[in-house]
């Protein structure tokens, strides 16, 4: 995809690009699985708020909503924690090389501030499919994946080197 593309080719002008690529990569991975914890929830949430949506009830849809998000946010933090404080312990599962370590602790702890962000998206992106505004999931979805994260990829880098490539994310 193009935000792999944009991110790949930032990477590339690093010194120690091969460690970093190796570590995004595990690093990638671990967040793909926070994502599929993320889209669990919220998909287990569209039938009872398509249902309130359905039946016009404002105040079921509102609920379900304000819960599934402080769920998400809850387990965003505990996440975040995790990753952020067990780094180099969680990476070390993946990878013996120590470099690919030392670099990876600073890729996973740039991208773990966006853990909160990750999955408000999702269940944005639900609320706005259950409400009939297809277009406005989709935008929400391409602000996240194209309209920030490219720009952020070429631009970051300039004031933080690689920290800024790995913070991009959204």
């Amino acid at each position: 995809s193009l935000s792999i593309t944009a991110t790949k080719k930032a990477m590339a002008a690093l010194a120690g690009g091969d460690n970093y690529l190796a570590s995004y990569s595990v690093v990638q991975k671990l967040f793909q699985l926070l994502m599929m914890v993320f889209m669990g929830l919220v998909q287990a949430m569209q039938p009872i708020a398509a249902y309130s949506v359905g039946a016009a009830n404002k105040k079921r849809f509102k609920d379900i909503f304000i819960y599934v998000t402080k769920t998400l946010l809850i387990i965003s933090a505990g996440i975040a924690f995790l990753f952020y404080f067990f780094a180099g312990g969680i990476l070390g599962l993946f990878s013996s090389d120590p470099e690919v370590i030392g670099s990876g602790i600073s890729v996973l702890r740039s991208q773990t501030v966006t853990t909160p962000i990750l999955g408000l998206i999702v269940l944005l992106m639900m609320a706005f499919q259950i409400l009939g505004k297809s277009k406005l999931a989709i935008f929400v979805s391409l602000l996240r994946l194209i309209i920030l994260y490219v720009p952020l990829v070429a631009v970051l880098p300039l004031f933080w080197q690689q920290t800024g490539i790995f913070a991009a994310p959204i």
